[in-house]
């Protein structure tokens, strides 16, 4: 118990939270170890058709998801040796403010979007996420910042 058990809790809020549904983002689209996300390029995802780009709002949809995962990973290893908790007590946080750069089209076959905290205090973190295609282009970026208190 512990471990294992606060890091199921998080990941199941993660995936069935309704617009992650509609993203069709599943278990396997989340790496753990890495902190990061995975998905396919979909004709839903698609915002502009005559480029066959991903659209910006999933673009931004996805950097704030990722600032959030990160912060959620590590809350769940730091309360790792407690009894599992709810989603609630696991992470209390939510967007305050998000501030993207698209850096090019979004095209390509799958993108990963990984990132890293980069401060954490008692009430506010701030977040860095980055969006590559598979062909390890810098999509977008972004800086997040989350309650955490």
């Amino acid at each position: 118990m512990g471990h294992s058990d606060n890091f199921e809790i998080f990941m199941d809020a993660l995936i069935n939270m309704p617009f992650h549904k509609t993203l069709t983002l599943t278990p396997e689209s989340f790496d753990l170890d890495n902190g990061c996300i995975r998905f396919s390029m979909r004709d839903e995802l698609v915002g502009n058709p005559a480029f066959r780009v991903l659209h910006g709002g999933v673009t931004s949809a996805i950097l704030d998801l990722e600032g959030a995962l990160v912060l959620g990973l590590h809350h769940a290893r730091q309360v790792k040796d407690q009894p599992p908790k709810s989603l609630r007590e696991l992470y209390k946080g939510g967007t305050l403010d998000l501030r993207i750069d698209f850096i090019q089209p979004g095209k390509g076959r799958h993108f990963v979007a990984s990132g890293k905290i980069v401060h954490i205090g008692k009430k506010v973190a701030i977040t860095h996420s980055e969006l590559h295609n598979d062909q390890q282009q810098l999509i977008a970026m972004a800086t997040g910042s989350y309650v955490v208190g």
